[in-house]
């Protein structure tokens, strides 16, 4: 069977669109190591697609935030291999699809693959959920000159 990721980019500039296009290219790489199912990525310019369809601003559950810059609001709407993950700006969708590999099973602990749980298998009664989250994260630094050692 064929799984569709979609790139939905319309009105995005070229830096946004390679946000939306890591994302899903993040997606296939995860899904595809636990399923034999082959999962193609495509770019579109429309969100009524089959499949599953990432992009900004696509579900009408989507909250609004206080600056699309700055703050993150995400929506996961997928039932079974078909639905739409979106966020507020091309990072909230970012987010939203690790968010929906964490559902799926995946953990990510630290960078790396040493950092990373897979999921034996995906089932299909487990690709379907919702998640309609609204996070406020405003950045106010970033330090990353201390590490801690595991």
């Amino acid at each position: 069977m064929i799984w569709k990721i979609w790139a939905c980019t319309d009105g995005l500039n070229e830096q946004e669109q390679q946000t939306i296009l890591f994302a899903c290219h993040e997606l296939r790489q995860y899904m595809s190591a636990v399923t034999t199912d082959s999962i193609i990525v495509m770019k579109g310019d429309s969100h009524n697609r089959d499949g599953l369809v990432l992009g900004v601003g696509l579900h009408p559950a989507l909250q609004q935030v206080k600056d699309p810059a700055l703050d993150d609001a995400i929506v996961i709407d997928v039932q079974g291999r078909s639905g739409v993950i979106t966020g507020t700006n091309p990072r909230s969708v970012l987010i939203a699809a690790y968010r929906y590999l964490r559902e799926l099973g995946f953990a990510f602990f630290r960078p790396g693959k040493q950092g990373e749980k897979y999921p034996l298998q995906l089932r299909e009664k487990e690709l379907g959920f919702d998640a309609f989250l609204a996070e406020a994260i405003e950045l106010k630094a970033l330090c990353d000159t201390y590490q801690v050692p595991f």
